[in-house]
């Protein structure tokens, strides 16, 4: 069974730099693309790392199979309208609806405000309701919170009367949430102990047990197998601690596409390598073919936090070594952001921009530059951005359905 991950983690790392004169280069009226990108954004390695997914993907409903694709990112890699979205709704329109991925329990707050909400019908495919006291824990808040969740946080309460309920499409149902304890985070004595719950679906209830004084930090996988269908999943009664929950790793019985996202809004490669126990068991629980790697970074500040202990090797390595480590068969596609802010080109974003890619050609990776290929000062004009940042429903829609033509069969595109 084919497994690919796409990792977004923010490769701003450009092709060193643009030449000037490419740079000045007006794009087409309508597009902010330049003349011939995506598709001349590819190097050699990842037109190999497209015709292999279009070779695994076209025999998925003969075969009955399944092709897992794992984008890990940041906040551009994913969001209400980000191109991520358009990516994965096209590969299963076209090759099979596998599942609907993960979803992050914070979408308890407003489900059809979810990353992708749009994409799913209310009723149909899921619904989230809460009750009880939660709160919103954030990844990225010093070393508080470990990261054991996705797309900028996790929903927390240590409350007997807290409960989440969701209503979900799937046949496969992997609950992920945080076990053992950590400290805080100024190193204060008191211990975060991950709670005791209960998990009933459809009416039948499991008990999982409290993590126990001491007991490391860890990942928690419940997973349940169940028939096609819509399901009632309620996870309550927390009890000796806190219940740190990510969300809900979800995939049909039919064969298909399946894409997943790690995505957490602002990171450099530096903090998916950051305190972070029990991160390959949910690489390895999602299970990917194939990774595409979309980090948008650098911009200020990231170059020292990027780089390894001796100020030189970047710890882009690193986190692809992890992520290799845990997935040896996934084949892996880096994304070179377009400039994630405007007038970022300054001397430590270039510095940091040169090494990645001296690290691509170094490791013959598999590239699709962004950063040739659109011109920023377009994507503006053409209302691309909702807060010069982040993309808007065009820019989502712009971006996402040219880049995965690229994907699909030829009579499709």
């Amino acid at each position: 069974m084919h497994r690919y991950i796409v990792t977004t983690g923010l490769l701003i790392a450009s092709s060193i730099l643009m030449s000037g004169s490419l740079r000045a280069e007006n794009a087409p009226a309508g597009t902010a693309w330049r003349p011939g990108y995506p598709e001349a954004g590819l190097n050699d390695a990842a037109r190999q790392f497209i015709a292999d997914f279009k070779k695994d993907a076209a025999g998925l409903k003969a075969d009955n199979k399944k092709l897992r694709v794992l984008i890990i990112g940041d906040s551009l890699s994913d969001g209400y309208f980000h191109w991520s979205h358009y990516f994965r709704q096209a590969l299963q329109q076209a090759y099979g609806d596998g599942g609907i991925g993960n979803i992050n329990a914070k979408s308890a707050r407003n489900p059809r405000d979810n990353a992708a909400g749009w994409l799913f019908e209310q009723g149909k495919d899921f619904d989230i309701e809460i009750a009880g006291p939660w709160r919103q824990a954030w990844a990225s808040r010093d070393d508080a919170w470990p990261y054991l969740g996705w797309n900028g946080g996790l929903m927390s309460s240590d409350s007997p009367e807290a409960s989440m309920t969701f209503k979900v499409r799937a046949a496969d149902i992997t609950v992920v949430y945080s076990s053992g304890t950590f400290e805080t985070w100024n190193g204060a004595p008191f211990e975060n102990r991950a709670g005791g719950f209960t998990i009933d679906l459809d009416g039948k209830a499991e008990k999982i047990a409290p993590a126990t004084a001491g007991q490391p930090l860890d990942i928690g996988l419940a997973k349940f197998q169940t028939t096609q269908g819509l399901h009632t999943l309620k996870l309550s009664g927390i009890n000796s601690g806190w219940l740190w929950l990510a969300g809900l790793l979800l995939e049909n019985e039919t064969p298909g596409v399946v894409v997943y996202n790690i995505a957490n809004g602002g990171w450099w490669p530096y903090n998916y390598l950051w305190r972070q126990p029990g991160f390959e068991k949910i690489l390895q629980a999602m299970n990917p073919d194939y990774i595409i790697y979309f980090l948008s970074k650098p911009d200020s500040g990231a170059l020292d936090r990027s780089l390894a202990d001796d100020g030189k090797e970047p710890e882009y390595r690193r986190m692809e070594e992890r992520v290799k480590k845990a997935l040896p068969n996934a084949k892996s596609l880096h994304m070179i952001c377009w400039d994630s802010r405007s007038g970022e080109n300054f001397p430590k974003s270039i510095e940091a921009r040169q090494r990645r890619q001296a690290y691509f050609d170094e490791t013959k990776a598999a590239t699709l530059n962004f950063y040739d290929g659109l011109d920023r000062e377009q994507m503006g004009k053409l209302e691309w951005f909702k807060d010069n940042i982040h993309l808007a429903k065009a820019g989502g829609e712009g971006i996402g359905k040219a880049v995965v033509a690229l994907f699909l069969p030829a009579q499709e595109k």
